[in-house]
């Protein structure tokens, strides 16, 4: 083939796959972390970049159309199947795009060598957009004006920069594992709840202050009458 691609012998027939909207995917989720692609064109870097997406559950990407090359077979190999498992939004206009983002309660996220902390002092809570600029200009100087914060991964300073696709990868691993953090924690919140419940109850039955079948029915009570539970 052209792009010198090997293969194992075999052909297949696939369909196109289905174009999310982005204002319909947005209007009732939470915690939503999206990545915006600004200037990046290589199916290389975008392929692995997907992959990465996917391997870290990251909402979805939105990317320029006319840099969204979806008829790229390096793209599709790079992204090693991962494509499938992905939200990929093409818009027009990368900077409309944000500035709609910016009015539905999104922050705004720029990642640039010389931005103002580490993104890993960053809590990363709520709804975000994470925007990568090309390798070779980075951002757009005018994409960069929609950023609420400029922020950097801290590397070894003889270093200039890292291949667009490992940064994101570092990033997407670093937020998942926070959001993990998050729901464990949350978890846990709810497992004391209840045990300190479950303790109480247990006081007051011992001291005879309420009696267990009094305390069976005003469970039944409120399950019959709030959940419509039945015993």
């Amino acid at each position: 083939t052209k792009e010198n691609l090997l293969h194992q012998g075999y052909v297949a027939e696939v369909e196109h796959l289905e174009k999310p909207i982005l204002k319909d995917f947005i209007k009732e989720k939470k915690e939503t972390t999206l990545v915006c692609l600004d200037g990046v064109s290589d199916p290389r870097n975008i392929g692995s970049l997907i992959r990465s997406a996917a391997s870290f559950k990251i909402d979805g990407i939105i990317i320029k159309e006319r840099h969204f090359p979806n008829e790229s077979k390096l793209m599709y190999k790079a992204a090693s199947g991962s494509i499938e498992y992905i939200n990929i939004f093409e818009v027009s206009n990368i900077n409309s795009t944000l500035k709609n983002l910016k009015n539905k309660n999104f922050w705004v996220y720029g990642f640039d060598g010389c931005g103002d902390k580490n993104f890993t002092d960053v809590k990363w809570q709520g709804n975000n957009v994470l925007v990568f600029g090309s390798e070779g200009s980075g951002m757009h100087e005018h994409t960069s004006k929609y950023a609420d914060f400029l922020v950097k991964i801290d590397i070894n300073e003889k270093i200039e920069s890292l291949n667009i696709s490992n940064s994101a990868a570092i990033v997407f691993h670093h937020i998942n594992y926070l959001k993990k953090k998050s729901w464990l924690f949350c978890k846990y919140k709810i497992f004391v709840k209840y045990a300190l419940v479950a303790q109480l109850v247990e006081q007051l039955i011992c001291n005879q202050i309420i009696t267990l079948n009094k305390l069976i029915n005003s469970i039944s009570f409120f399950l019959k009458y709030s959940i419509g539970i039945y015993f």
